[in-house]
């Protein structure tokens, strides 16, 4: 594996509550208090009402919405191959974030409730979310 100190996400002063929060088990989204849309990745104002964005704990289960098996090793920080999803947190049209599944192996269909946790990002002191697929919590049918 190749240097991945290179992957190292580098937090700013919208990003940092995701990865404080990512830290201590939680993903923080940023959420406008005047309409409650969720904004991700995170933005100053919202994009519908111009209010400023706050930080807010996301649920911690979603559904997924696409992915994709990389069988080409694109970045250097998994052995291939792993699946990619896209999630839609809290369930359809909810704010949408990439996770890797750290659960199961191949295609992860459109529509699968899966779990989020936060699992270390290597080569760094950094946690990111990633899918969970038949967790006990989500009762559903591992792949």
């Amino acid at each position: 594996m190749s240097d991945v100190s290179a992957f190292q996400p580098v937090p700013d002063p919208l990003t940092a509550p995701f990865w404080d929060g990512a830290r201590d088990g939680r993903l923080i989204l940023a959420r406008c208090p005047r309409c409650l849309a969720w904004q991700h990745p995170p933005l100053e104002m919202c994009r519908a009402c111009a209010v400023r964005l706050r930080p807010e704990a996301a649920p911690l289960w979603g559904v997924v919405y696409s992915g994709t098996v990389m069988r080409h090793p694109a970045v250097p920080l998994y052995a291939t191959p792993y699946t990619v999803v896209i999630v839609e947190v809290g369930g359809a049209g909810g704010p949408r974030i990439v996770a890797r599944v750290a659960d199961a192996e191949g295609d992860v269909a459109p529509g699968t409730r899966v779990d989020i946790a936060m699992r270390p990002l290597p080569g760094g002191d950094f946690m990111v979310p990633v899918a969970l697929v038949g967790t006990p919590e989500t009762g559903a049918p591992r792949s």
